[in-house]
């Protein structure tokens, strides 16, 4: 996974190769982990979407992938978000309950459903929420699912974050 905004400061050191996103192959880009190793450290980051604590938004994350999940809610939630995470859509409350959720992010491929259902789900309880469905196993059937469905957009994985926080934003 990377995230466009989580770049270097000017002024940091960057002459080790893992902290070059375009030297890293394309296998270090598809494990989330490996990438998430060899980020810098929070402190000498920087993030155009930067939030102020009162603006705080609750983003409803599901992904059955623990660390795909653990590394983008934190991400989100340095942020300024707050992140409901679950890694099966069985373990989320009643939808109803969810009132306070401002988006949602769910992968596509999950134990118990598929992330196209929970979204159709969602969007009958919170038809003005925005839903979001990742991938990393995108096919022509998920293509058309999503195109029958004008209030789900797309994100493959590895997704762009910046793309990710523009789709969140009002």
């Amino acid at each position: 996974m990377v995230f466009a905004c989580l770049r270097p400061k000017p002024t940091a050191a960057v002459s080790d190769r893992r902290l070059r996103p375009e030297s890293w192959t394309r296998t270090e880009v598809a494990s989330v982990s490996h990438v998430v190793s060899r980020m810098a450290p929070r402190s000498t980051l920087t993030c155009p979407h930067e939030r102020p604590a009162q603006t705080k938004q609750v983003i409803l994350l599901l992904d059955d992938d623990e660390e795909f999940r653990a590394a983008l809610a934190d991400t989100l939630r340095d942020d300024g978000y707050e992140v409901l995470e679950y890694a099966d859509p069985a373990d989320v409350p009643p939808l109803q309950t969810l009132g306070r959720a401002t988006a949602l992010v769910t992968d596509y491929r999950m134990p118990s459903t598929d992330g196209v259902a929970f979204a159709d789900r969602f969007h009958a309880a919170h038809p003005a929420v925005p839903v979001i469905v990742t991938t990393s196993y995108s096919t022509e059937f998920l293509e058309s699912q999503v195109a029958a469905r004008p209030y789900i957009h797309l994100l493959r994985k590895p997704m762009d974050y910046t793309t990710l926080i523009g789709l969140l934003e009002p």
